[in-house]
């Protein structure tokens, strides 16, 4: 059976992301990940339409078990739904730059680095698995978006499911699936604008775009949308693809842009994220 195009145009239109969206933080990433290009895989994803990263992945790995794909429900649950969970290479930066940014604030556990590495790693961990995007009593835990709304395994898979939908069309926009080429070019225009509308009704104080190659242009126009100014510098940190954004407060939210946080870079390891999180933490405080 083929992909509903209505939740495929759900995704593309309504969907901003995971977590509490009036969180001081926002992250954008270049496209949600998945374990699998199978059909009835992204069909279990992109049915769920759960705004809490916890739910959300549990009822994926409940469905995806039901269906006796069990290696990919494992996958998924090694992150939330186990004591000990494995840190995911991505959020595991995001969430540094999170906790160290917000300093305790709403009773975060504290990160810093007069504590140890593994120490270090089981707050992240207990973190990730009890309150990262999640929504809880209106607590903010970050907020998690993607450019990219539709889930692949990489950047350069473009499942035959999405290919099979060919043109999808809503009112006056055209959608085409037809390979990721054309995905991306008619569908990110309309995506900065769609997630632009969601920053400006939440303003989140500070908004974390990461990740860069061809999805870079789209960032740069959610900024230039925005009303920011690229240029100049008002930080001491080369984080926003080597060149450095001059925060203006009288804007409601500044959009930074840094690299991959899974990519193996040296000189970006943790202290490069403790240092852009007192970055993203001293524009909060100057609000």
């Amino acid at each position: 059976m083929p992909l509903n195009p209505v939740d495929v145009i759900w995704r593309i239109e309504r969907w901003i992301g995971y977590g509490n969206p009036q969180s001081p933080i926002w992250f954008i990433g270049q496209e949600d990940h998945c374990e699998s290009e199978d059909e009835d895989h992204l069909r279990c994803r992109l049915q769920n339409r759960c705004a809490d990263l916890r739910t959300y992945h549990e009822a994926l790995a409940r469905d995806l078990e039901n269906m006796q794909r069990n290696e990919e429900a494992e996958q998924i649950r090694e992150f939330f739904m186990q004591p000990d969970p494995n840190l995911q290479p991505t959020w595991r930066q995001l969430m540094r730059l999170y906790l160290v940014a917000m300093d305790g604030a709403g009773g975060l556990p504290q990160l810093n680095n007069q504590l140890d590495v593994d120490e270090q790693n089981e707050i992240l961990k207990t973190f990730q698995r009890d309150q990262w995007g999640q929504i809880h009593g209106g607590q903010n835990y970050g907020f998690l978006s993607e450019l990219g709304p539709l889930p692949a395994p990489g950047l350069r898979v473009w499942p035959k499911s999405y290919t099979n939908l060919g043109l999808l069309r809503n009112g006056q926009f055209n959608f085409d699936l037809t390979e990721r080429d054309t995905y991306v070019r008619t569908v990110f225009p309309r995506r900065v604008r769609v997630l632009r509308e969601a920053i400006n009704a939440h303003k989140p104080r500070v908004v974390v775009c990461y990740g860069g190659g061809p999805h870079r242009k789209y960032f740069k126009m959610l900024r230039e949308l925005q009303g920011q100014n690229i240029n100049g510098a008002n930080c001491n940190l080369r984080i926003t693809w080597n060149r450095v954004i001059q925060h203006d407060n009288h804007l409601p939210t500044i959009i930074l842009g840094v690299p991959a946080p899974a990519a193996r870079v040296r000189g970006r390891g943790n202290g490069f994220w403790h240092q852009v999180g007192l970055c993203v933490g001293e524009i909060i405080q100057q609000h």
